[in-house]
């Protein structure tokens, strides 16, 4: 979905969605209030196809993962974890299991596209921790934290 504000009361005008090879324009007539909603039924975004939506007087812009990277997320077994080439300021989800237990937080991606958060789990979990990471623009990293020392030689 699509939406704006701001527009004269029955303007018309065309908005633009490009991503990857999908290419969508749609005719769009604003509300009494200068608002307007367009639902792109079918379309399916994909954060590394990028993104350019256009419309008069707005523009939105997601580089594709080409030009800044896979979306890349690391932790340590402290609970530290780090994350690399999200969207710049995107809103970041992180969860870890650890075992049966999950913990979440959320964080914001700097103007670089990373970010460094805390997640609350147990200092002496005898297990493997699988950390995930969903940006609300679409950006998504998976890793595995390994504990060694709680294995079986």
């Amino acid at each position: 979905m699509i939406a704006g504000a701001g527009y004269s009361a029955g303007a018309k005008f065309v908005v633009t969605y490009r991503s990857g090879s999908t290419q969508v324009r749609r005719h769009v007539v604003a509300s009494l209030a200068g608002r307007y909603r367009v639902v792109l039924k079918g379309v399916i975004f994909k954060r590394c196809d990028g993104l350019q939506v256009l419309a008069p007087a707005a523009s939105l812009r997601v580089a594709s993962c080409a030009v800044g990277g896979h979306p890349a997320v690391t932790a340590q077994p402290g609970g530290i974890v780090s994350g690399a080439a999200f969207v710049p300021t995107e809103r970041v989800a992180l969860s870890a299991r650890i075992g049966d237990l999950v913990v979440r937080t959320a964080t914001t991606a700097g103007r670089n596209g990373a970010f460094t958060a805390q997640l609350p789990w147990p200092r002496a979990a005898c297990t493997d921790i699988d950390v995930r990471a969903v940006g609300a623009l679409g950006s998504i990293a998976t890793f595995t934290v390994t504990m060694p020392s709680c294995r079986k030689p």
